[in-house]
């Protein structure tokens, strides 16, 4: 998620990103969501006593569009922000 949030930034305030980012990008977000939807279900496991390596890790797809990869972070920078407050 570090990737995307430092490649975001750096589009966001026109500095050169490299056009690689731009492919990798909706694939770098699809990842960092399905590691952070992966986190808590790994932890709910450890806590009720079951082995947390039973928990598979299942990629998120990545959109095509980048219409939705753009949506897609705006919803994932929102959800942070909002975590960071409940903290």
């Amino acid at each position: 998620m570090i990737l995307v949030i430092l490649n975001a930034r750096r589009a966001a305030s026109g500095k050169r990103v490299l056009q690689n980012v731009y492919a990798d990008f909706a694939i770098l977000l699809a990842h960092a969501e399905a590691r952070l939807a992966f986190a808590p279900w790994r932890q709910a496991g450890r806590r009720v006593g079951r082995n947390p390596r039973i928990v598979a890790f299942t990629l998120v797809s990545a959109y095509d569009d980048g219409d939705q990869t753009v949506a897609r972070y705006q919803a994932s920078a929102r959800a942070g922000r909002q975590n960071g407050r409940l903290s």
